[in-house]
């Protein structure tokens, strides 16, 4: 069996349903408060309150021969539809609409039904609402087996049930004539069922609910779950009033969702959250040398909630990873650094991610004077290899005409001293390079004091310059 759920609130679409006797149809158990099916077999379309668009009797308008009817209607079940009657059209592609009288019938039926048993091509049902809305549509579906002779084995049975009542019902193959059998319809006791409530909403969490049935004790009904997220579990069936409950499971999207239970021929909508977003990143901070570099985040989202990442500074851009859905990685490059040291963040995920970056050259330190040493000031708290320190000694000196040796010293963990002169012949050593000159020539560069973070200089360490005054 079919069921095509549509948007109408109290309809179900059945079919296609193999179809040998009236004992298949979905209606042979039920109350209605009337009833007909139309077999043809007194050789009239005579049931009162529906017409048809087409077609008549087929041993009217077709003859005594080829006949297809329901395979019980000429008493034994045997394959063969030949001995009885049904009806026809010559064109199968424009379909029959049979069209329900309330004033005749008192009211509209609420359970329609049909058997199609011969044609060509691929089969469609179509079924409207008391307003002439549109319940739904089957199909097409190929269920024709090339057989014309009255074989039985294609005859499947097509329906609709809408408590508010159905106005119409079309059906119809692509190809040649098209035969049916079987018209039936009624108005259901149980037209007043109703459900407690008819729609609910939920947390993103995993959770439960109820639903109420009422209806009068001869009313059997059913429940079933259109959704994949959500169960049954009680109440699958039962008659007269009832209760139903069911569970759902924990949402993993931050987008919300919706679907449905069928209870009673009546639809249920369940409505739930997504989840609620929340982000972190690892690392939120990075520090890194003058050069060109990369370096990348790790991204930690909810379910699969979205993010972006963006550089809030020029000098840095998002390389891979600008977005993404759940957890991810992000990717950044950073320019050389040619200049002193900078700072600057990127956003990601809603987060700051801080870059720091050392600079090529160092922001010049001041310097003053004791007695037989200069003092830096203004020092930054880390210096990386290959970056330049410098310091005017001239500004330093307590006095210009001062003559004096000028080193730059280093001292290691291990307390060992490095030297250099500011006119760096010679690399560091342990030795100092004696060079006298005096600081205040002005003219000359060497009273500038420039040196150049050494590279295998590692860990903490000390530095100043060191000057002995020509007596």
């Amino acid at each position: 069996m079919l069921l095509l759920l549509t948007g109408q609130v109290n309809a179900t679409l059945l079919g296609p349903i193999p179809y040998t006797s009236f004992t298949d149809s979905p209606f042979f158990v039920g109350e209605f408060s009337y009833f007909y099916l139309e077999d043809f077999e007194d050789h009239l379309f005579n049931t009162p309150g529906v017409t048809s668009s087409a077609g008549g009797v087929v041993s009217v308008v077709f003859g005594p021969s080829l006949h297809d009817s329901v395979d019980a209607d000429d008493g034994v079940i045997d394959g063969s539809g030949l001995a009885g009657n049904n009806f026809f059209s010559w064109n199968g592609a424009v379909g029959i609409t049979f069209t329900f009288d309330a004033g005749i019938l008192g009211a509209l039926p609420t359970h329609v039904g049909i058997v199609w048993t011969d044609g060509a091509g691929t089969t469609t049902f179509k079924a409207f609402n008391a307003d002439g809305v549109s319940l739904g549509t089957i199909g097409p579906v190929s269920i024709a087996d090339g057989n014309h002779n009255g074989a039985t084995g294609e005859d499947n049975f097509f329906g609709a049930i809408d408590l508010g009542g159905i106005s119409s019902i079309f059906i119809s193959n692509t190809s040649g004539g098209i035969e049916i059998d079987h018209l039936q319809f009624g108005v259901s006791n149980c037209a007043d069922v109703n459900i407690t409530p008819t729609n609910f909403s939920h947390s993103s969490s995993a959770e439960s609910g109820t639903v109420t049935i009422n209806a009068s004790p001869e009313c059997s009904w059913t429940a079933t779950s259109n959704t994949d997220w959500a169960t049954l579990t009680f109440g699958e069936s039962g008659n007269g009033n009832g209760t139903v409950t069911y569970s759902i499971t924990a949402n993993p999207s931050h987008k919300s969702r919706q679907g449905t239970l069928t209870i009673a021929g009546q639809t249920f909508t369940i409505t739930q959250e997504g989840i609620e977003c929340s982000y972190s990143i690892t690392p939120t901070s990075q520090s890194h040398s003058s050069n060109a570099e990369t370096g990348s985040v790790q991204v930690s989202a909810s379910g699969d909630c979205p993010w972006t990442a963006s550089s809030n500074i020029s000098w840095a851009n998002i390389a891979s990873g600008g977005s993404g859905n759940g957890d991810g990685t992000v990717t950044y490059a950073i320019m050389e650094n040619t200049g002193t040291t900078r700072e600057g963040t990127l956003t990601i995920a809603g987060q700051s991610f801080t870059i720091t970056q050392a600079g090529k050259q160092s922001p010049h330190p001041t310097c003053s004077t004791t007695d037989d040493e200069l003092v830096f000031t203004k020092l930054k708290e880390f210096y990386a290899v290959g970056e330049i320190v410098e310091v005017d000694l001239v500004a330093c000196a307590t006095s210009r005409f001062d003559r004096a040796d000028l080193w730059v010293a280093i001292e290691l963990p291990s307390e060992e001293v490095l030297f250099m002169t500011t006119n760096p012949f010679e690399p560091f050593s342990l030795t100092p390079q004696v060079f006298r000159k005096s600081v205040a020539n002005t003219k000359a560069n060497y009273h500038i004091l420039q040196f150049e973070v050494p590279p295998d200089l590692g860990g903490k360490y000390t530095f100043y310059a060191v000057y002995v005054k020509d007596t």
